[in-house]
């Protein structure tokens, strides 16, 4: 049986992974010049690391509650990085693939303004002034169209249709290498579990309120410094092959979080 495990215990490791990835971080100062979206994805999901980390950490050190939902809503997100980057790196078309995802946001946040948009018509006439107008999104649409930059997001331009990509249990499922794709499916099993509590449900309210789960919650937040070891450990590759530099990590550290590849 495992020794039980503690918030202060948690909070030392993510400091430990918080450090390794500033660490690397300190590296790339001065690194990037243009705009390049392969480039651009990777460090930011090496920055994102940092980010929910420094959060989890507060979490995890001064929580003036002794509930989970927080702290499972940004391991969540560290689970969700993870999958992404593990699938890029495991198959070809990188750069085809981070445009896709992209492309992807891009059309999530056109869709939601058309709801806005639509709601504008419908309740106020098309007058309310925070919310654009059919005409004003279409101005809207035309301007991200006639971007240079932006064409590589289309499938077709004129029609304003993006490009697509996998879904979550699709990437989550595309390993092909049989040790490989135990750690992918257990990261998405991980990741549904967190999004159990990100929408509510009389279901994780019990679940959370239950004291003997404790062990088992605390043990799950552990696991996801794995991933979120791994996916800077990975997003950083890109960088070691641009810039010919070298991963700056404690051989403990190294030792126990990174993942054995065959």
């Amino acid at each position: 049986m495992l020794p039980d495990i503690n918030k202060e215990f948690l909070a030392v490791e993510a400091k430990k992974i918080l450090d390794f990835a500033n660490a690397n971080l300190g590296q790339l100062k001065g690194k990037w010049g243009k705009k390049d979206t392969t480039q651009d994805y990777f460090l930011g999901i090496i920055r994102r690391q940092t980010i929910i980390l420094y959060d989890l950490i507060a979490l995890l050190q001064n929580s003036p509650h002794n509930n989970f939902t927080s702290l499972f809503i940004l391991c969540r997100c560290l689970a969700d990085d993870f999958l992404y980057v593990f699938y890029l790196k495991m198959h070809n078309d990188e750069d085809e693939n981070i445009v896709r995802i992209s492309a992807n946001a891009y059309n999530k946040s056109f869709m939601a303004l058309d709801v806005l948009t639509e709601s504008n018509h419908k309740h106020f006439n098309g007058e309310f002034p925070f919310y654009l107008t059919r005409g004003k999104l279409n101005e809207l649409k035309n301007y991200f169209k006639s971007k240079n930059e932006n064409a590589k997001f289309f499938k077709d331009k004129e029609k304003f249709v993006f490009k697509s990509f996998l879904q979550l249990t699709q990437l989550a499922g595309k390993t092909e290498d049989f040790e490989l794709s135990k750690l992918t499916l257990r990261a998405f099993y991980l990741w549904k579990q967190f999004s159990d509590f990100v929408h509510y449900s009389n279901s994780t309210f019990g679940l959370e309120m239950n004291n003997e789960n404790e062990q088992t919650y605390l043990r799950m937040i552990e696991e996801v410094f794995l991933y979120t070891f791994n996916t800077v450990e990975l997003a950083f590759r890109y960088f070691i092959k641009k810039h010919n530099l070298k991963l700056i990590v404690d051989p403990k550290l190294n030792e126990r979080y990174i993942i054995k590849y065959p």
